[in-house]
């Protein structure tokens, strides 16, 4: 429900509202953005995607403040390789992950592998995590998911399935495991293809 402030004053052609709130400053791809927590009040429900550096806390804040719950759409692990980044993130976990994630009121999840890999399946509980997989409107991929053109660019048989897999190739989104679905395509029987889409410093370790 919108409060009033925030309801537009002529009628939008979609059935909810894009506010877009401004960071104090950002860092790579973390936001702080303490006006988050004025920019929250009144509703009735959040829904932080997590990680969210630098507005997590925030959601956190109003919360407790306004007392009204939200949800976390948990989508991977808070990882890095270089030295600096690791302890960075370490710091970050110690501090904050753990307080956020138990603060919500459900842990949303892909499937019950997801959270039980996961760097935080120590403190949440079972009863918190709710798996929803991510939902795909058939009809909107049916048989010409490939067209005919992509298929001749890239020189792909018009009559072979192709398997088309889209992610960021960094070792952040390690946990999408592209290398398993690498292994497994090569086990089918049929000529199946697998069209990778992304780019990411792990991109080597996936080509052959």
């Amino acid at each position: 429900v919108l409060p009033e402030t925030c309801r537009p004053r002529t009628p939008l052609h979609v059935p909810f509202l894009i506010e877009y709130v401004p960071a104090s400053f950002s860092i790579g791809n973390a936001s702080w953005t303490p006006r988050l927590v004025q920019s929250l009040k009144g509703y009735d429900i959040f829904h932080l995607h997590y990680p969210f550096f630098g507005g997590d806390l925030f959601v956190l804040t109003a919360a407790r403040r306004y007392r009204v719950p939200y949800v976390l759409t948990y989508h991977q692990d808070v990882t890095a390789e270089a030295i600096w980044k690791r302890g960075v993130f370490f710091a970050y976990n110690r501090l904050w992950q753990k307080k956020v994630i138990q603060g919500a009121a459900k842990v949303l999840a892909l499937s019950p592998g997801h959270i039980k890999h996961s760097q935080i399946v120590s403190f949440v509980s079972e009863k918190q995590v709710v798996n929803i997989p991510n939902g795909v409107d058939i009809d909107n991929f049916a048989d010409k998911v490939v067209t005919d053109d992509v298929r001749q660019r890239l020189g792909l048989p018009k009559d072979a399935p192709v398997v088309i897999f889209v992610g960021t190739l960094d070792q952040a989104h390690h946990s999408k495991r592209l290398d398993l679905l690498l292994h497994a395509v090569s086990l089918l029987p049929k000529p199946f293809h697998l069209l990778v889409v992304g780019d990411g410093d792990r991109l080597r370790s996936y080509q052959i």
